[in-house]
C-alpha cells in the first residue's frame, strides 16, 4: 500500500507522480525523482498534469501564497518546482510492466500499490490473504523474471538491472515480503502475443503492447452538413492572431514596417508584446510556415562582403535557424532584442545583420526545405540526413524528447559553469558524469544530443515544441516563449552575392543597431 499521505497525480500521457511538498519524504525512496532546473521545462510538465488551476491552491496551501498572484498558475507552480519546494516522483506504470505467461491466454504483471494508477484493460488484481499464497505465486518465477519485476515495481532501476545477474533467492524473498505487506500488487491480464514474422518482434515487450489491453477511444461522429448550416466561425484565438498578423508585400514594405516599430519602441520605451503565450503555442501547433518572408540574425563578419552564406556549410549542405518576419518584426532592428527573442546569446563586441529571405525563392529547389523544428520534425531530418553520424542512432527517438532535453540543459549549464566551452571537452564531461552518477545510458543520450547540436545547431535551449526560449527572461518570467522558430536545410546553397543578384533578389540585409537608452 501507499502508506504516505502524499497525493498521487497523473498527466495527459497516463503517467502517475507522487507530489511531495518541502522536505517530506516520498512514500517509496526508490521512486524516480523528476528534477527541474529550468522554469520553461517545469511549466511544460505542470501544464500536462491533470490538475485544474483552481485545484492548486488547495493542494499547495501556504507554499503557493508566497508566489506572485499576477503570474499564470502554471508559472507559479513551476517556480516552486524549480526551487525544490514542490517535488514529483514518478510511479512505475502497470501497463509498461513485462507480462509473465502463466497459462494459455493469461499472464501476470506486477505494480507498486498505488490507487488510481492506469491499468491494462480487464486486468484482475490477485487477492493474496497469506504468505503461503504469495510464495506459491513467486515459486515458479525465473531469475530473469524476478529481475524484471523488481524493475517494473521500482525496486531497482533498469541500469542497475543490467549491471549483474540477480540473486534469485533474495529477489524471490523480497518480492514475497512485498506482496504480503501489500507494497506491490499482482495482476492477471489477457495475453495473446502475435505469431512472430520477419517484420515483427517475436515477443511482447510490455503489457501496453498486448492487443486489447489499451482502450482506444472512438472518433467523434462527423457533424452533419446541410445547405442551411452556417459557415463555421473562427475560434476567438484565431481571430485575435489574424488581427495582429504582418504580411509585407516586398522587401521595401518589410523595411518600412521595421522602421515604424523602432519609432513605436522609442516613444513607448518598451517592446510591445505582439502575441500572447497562448497564441504562440496555437500558431506553432499548426506546424506550417505560411509567411512569404523568413528572417535570420547573423554576425556581420560571416557575410564576408557577399561571399558568405546564410548558414553553416557542411558536406555541401547549408543549415540555419530562423523565424518568420511576422514573428520577429515587433523587436525592430535592435540586435539585443532579436537575439533574446530567438534564443541566441547576444555578444556586445559583435556587429549584427538581419537577413530577410524570400522563402519560396530560396526553398523552391530540389533538396531544400524549411520546417517548424519540433521533436518529430527534427527526428525525421536526422533519420534522412545525419543518423549515420550519431554515436548511438538506435537512441534517436529518446534523444529527441523533453526528458532528455531537461537533462541535457542541466548538464551543459553545469559544464559551462566550470569553463566556457567546457561542455565540449571530454575531461569536463567525464568529471560531470562521475560526480553526478550519470548512468551509461544517459551518457549515451548526452553524446547523441551533443552530436545533434553540432550537426543541426539545436543547442541546450532547444525546446522541441517549435518555439524559442525567451532569453529576455533568463530566470523565468511568465513569458517563457520567444517566437516560433524555423529550420532550413539547403543542399544547393548560394552566397549572399548570388542571392542578391538580378532584378528579383531572394534576400536583402539590414544592419542592426541598438536603440539608444532602451534597457534590453
Amino acid at each position: 500500500m501507499n502508506t504516505s499521505h502524499n497525493l498521487i497525480v497523473s498527466d495527459s500521457f497516463g503517467n502517475c507522480y507522487e507530489l511531495v511538498l518541502g522536505y517530506n519524504p516520498p512514500g517509496d525512496v526508490r521512486r524516480e525523482y523528476h528534477r527541474f532546473t529550468d522554469t520553461v521545462y517545469a511549466m511544460q510538465f505542470v501544464a500536462r498534469l491533470n490538475v485544474a488551476n483552481q485545484q492548486w491552491p488547495a493542494l499547495l496551501g501556504r507554499w503557493l501564497s508566497g508566489t506572485n498572484e499576477h503570474e499564470s498558475m502554471a508559472y507559479r507552480v513551476a517556480a516552486l518546482v524549480v526551487r525544490g519546494v514542490v517535488n514529483f516522483f514518478k510511479v512505475p506504470r502497470l501497463d509498461e510492466a513485462t507480462p509473465i505467461p502463466i497459462e494459455l491466454g493469461k499472464a501476470l504483471v506486477f505494480s507498486p500499490a498505488v490507487e488510481n494508477t492506469p491499468t491494462p484493460f480487464a486486468a484482475q488484481k490477485q487477492q493474496l490473504s497469506n504468505r503461503a499464497e504469495a510464495e506459491a505465486l513467486t515459486a515458479a518465477l525465473t531469475p530473469t523474471q524476478l529481475n524484471q519485476i523488481q524493475v517494473d515495481c521500482g525496486f531497482i532501476s533498469r541500469t542497475q538491472a543490467g549491471f549483474s545477474p540477480p540473486d534469485a533467492q533474495l529477489a524471490r524473498s523480497q518480492l514475497t515480503d512485498a506482496l504480503v505487506r501489500g507494497d506491490i500488487w499482482a495482476w492477471k491480464i489477457d495475453f495473446r502475443p502475435h505469431a512472430p514474422s520477419s517484420n515483427t518482434k517475436s515477443e511482447v515487450s510490455s503489457a501496453a503492447d498486448i492487443p486489447g489491453n489499451r482502450k482506444i477511444p472512438l472518433a467523434p461522429e462527423p457533424a452533419s452538413t446541410t445547405s442551411t448550416q452556417a459557415a463555421p466561425q473562427p475560434a476567438p484565438i484565431e481571430t485575435s492572431i489574424a488581427g495582429k498578423k504582418t504580411d509585407p508585400q516586398n522587401f521595401a514594405d518589410a523595411k518600412r514596417q521595421l522602421a515604424k516599430r523602432r519609432v513605436q519602441i522609442q516613444n513607448e520605451g518598451k517592446v510591445p508584446e505582439k502575441y500572447t503565450q497562448e497564441e504562440l503555442v496555437h500558431i506553432t501547433s499548426q506546424g506550417e510556415i505560411n509567411e512569404k518572408y523568413i528572417v535570420r540574425i547573423i554576425e556581420t563578419r560571416h557575410i564576408k562582403d557577399g561571399d558568405g552564406y546564410l548558414g553553416t556549410i557542411e558536406n555541401g549542405a547549408m543549415k540555419y535557424w530562423s523565424t518568420t518576419f511576422d514573428q520577429l518584426e515587433a523587436n525592430d532592428t535592435d540586435p539585443r532584442l532579436i537575439c533574446a527573442a530567438t534564443g541566441k546569446a547576444y555578444k556586445p563586441e559583435e556587429e549584427y545583420t538581419l537577413a530577410i529571405i524570400d522563402k519560396q525563392q530560396v526553398m523552391d529547389k530540389d533538396g531544400s526545405y524549411a520546417f517548424v523544428p519540433t521533436y518529430e520534425n527534427m527526428s525525421n531530418l536526422a533519420k534522412q540526413e545525419i543518423a549515420g553520424k550519431l554515436p548511438h542512432p538506435e537512441l534517436l527517438e529518446e534523444t529527441l524528447s523533453q526528458e532528455t532535453s531537461e537533462k541535457y540543459f542541466e548538464a551543459v549549464t553545469a559544464m559551462e559553469s566550470v569553463k566556457e566551452g567546457g561542455s565540449k571537452e571530454g575531461d569536463i564531461q567525464k568529471a560531470y558524469f562521475r560526480d553526478n552518477n550519470i548512468s551509461r545510458h544517459d551518457q549515451k543520450l548526452f553524446k547523441n544530443r551533443a552530436k545533434l547540436q553540432k550537426e543541426t545547431g539545436a543547442n541546450e535551449h532547444f525546446l522541441g515544441n517549435g518555439l524559442t526560449k525567451n532569453l529576455k527572461n533568463p530566470e523565468g518570467g511568465s513569458n517563457v516563449y520567444g517566437v516560433m522558430e524555423t529550420y532550413s536545410y539547403d543542399k544547393n546553397p548560394q552566397t549572399f552575392k548570388q542571392m542578391q543578384a538580378g532584378n528579383n533578389p531572394a534576400v536583402t540585409t539590414i544592419k542592426l543597431t541598438p536603440i539608444q537608452g532602451l534597457h534590453a
